[in-house]
């Protein structure tokens, strides 16, 4: 009974993370992300083209878009966080295998 348990909440659970991504995938979730990235880069293309008509002084740094920096203390905890859950997960999965190998032979 508790196997079964496991497996149930095992499969729920991994349902429920493919229907997310599957509907921010259907959602345009990444291309939207993608595009507003798109958006900045012509922008700084029409300021470095009106800026060669002006024949102003021209620096490539003005038109490059900054890198942000995402490595701080939230980052490395939920990093941290997740290789924690990988690993819980591999364990809980290859043990559920080894149990369902033992019950199907």
């Amino acid at each position: 009974m508790k196997i079964k348990n496991i497996a149930s909440l095992i499969m729920i659970t991994t349902i429920i993370f493919f229907l997310v991504v599957y509907i921010s995938e259907g959602v345009g979730y990444t291309e939207n992300k993608n595009l507003k990235k798109n958006i900045l880069t012509k922008d700084a293309i029409e300021r470095f083209e009106q800026d060669v008509k002006e024949k102003k002084e021209l620096d490539l740094e003005e038109y490059m878009e900054e890198e942000k920096n995402y490595k701080n203390l939230y980052n490395r905890l939920g990093i941290y966080i997740s290789n924690i859950i990988e690993k819980v997960f591999n364990k809980g999965m290859n043990k559920f295998i080894k149990e369902v190998n033992k019950i199907s032979k």
